[in-house]
């Protein structure tokens, strides 16, 4: 079984952003897909996510997108993997996430994800 990260490194924590939390407090420049798309992801979909470090000063975070690898039996709980290439941080195309709907700020269903994503 693959292991999934509990993103604790050796420079620091990386954290998810709430994309909930962020959406309300800049609901004029910060959007997010409706709460019944975040919870209604299937596996080969993609999520986008903000990760967060507190290790780089200074760095307001960057944005990866999670192919969806399993639907948790809790609602709008997923694990995904990395599926492009972190620039900043210490985690690596192809790692395991696990992340909520709450997480969140965009979607591509695996439909429209094969024409961009390849």
């Amino acid at each position: 079984m693959t292991k999934i990260l509990d993103l604790e490194t050796r420079d620091g924590r990386i954290d998810i952003v709430d994309a909930e939390d962020r959406a309300y407090e800049n609901p004029d420049s910060f959007e997010i897909p409706c709460v019944v798309q975040r919870h209604s992801l299937g596996e080969g979909d993609y999520a986008q996510v903000i990760f967060e470090f507190d290790a780089i000063e200074g760095f307001g975070g960057e944005r990866l997108w999670l192919k969806v690898e399993k639907v948790s039996e809790m609602p709008g709980s997923y694990v995904g993997s990395i599926s492009n290439d972190p620039i900043v941080c210490d985690l690596r195309f192809g790692d395991m996430v696990a992340f909520e709907a709450r997480h969140i700020i965009d979607i591509l269903e695996e439909s429209s994800a094969k024409e961009i994503m390849g």
